[in-house]
């Protein structure tokens, strides 16, 4: 049995949005849905899925929201790690654009064995 899984987010920005699947190789497809925004539909491995598209973010008018299609709890656990992904590397992109947007360099940056990130970022006054 199907189940549709609506997911809302704080992803607001398309341009990142399409660098973090870009850089998270998660194969998609960008279209015009009739919003402000464009929407992208992911493409899942076929051993996990038996339908080409069952993923998409779309824009609401605030943020884009995930909706996706998924008929067992696998594909439902493997959505909520796919989402945790994009969120954190979308976070992890925002603070990386927005320090060097106010005079920031990366100077450190890891991965931790919880999975989460440590970052560090300078900044030289003269």
């Amino acid at each position: 049995m199907s189940h549709l899984s609506k997911i809302k987010t704080k992803i607001t920005s398309h341009q990142r949005l399409a660098k973090v699947l870009h850089n998270l190789q998660i194969d998609h497809t960008v279209y015009d849905d009739d919003n402000s925004q464009p929407a992208f539909s992911l493409r899942e491995p076929e051993e996990y899925t038996q339908n080409s598209y069952l993923t998409v973010f779309t824009w609401d008018g605030d943020s884009y929201q995930i909706i996706a299609d998924s008929s067992t709890w696998q594909e439902k656990h493997m959505l909520e790690a796919m989402a945790d992904k994009v969120y954190q590397t979308y976070a992890y992109q925002t603070v990386l654009e927005e320090g060097y947007k106010q005079g920031f360099k990366n100077v450190d940056n890891y991965s931790r064995n919880d999975g989460s990130l440590r970052l560090v970022l300078e900044k030289w006054r003269d």
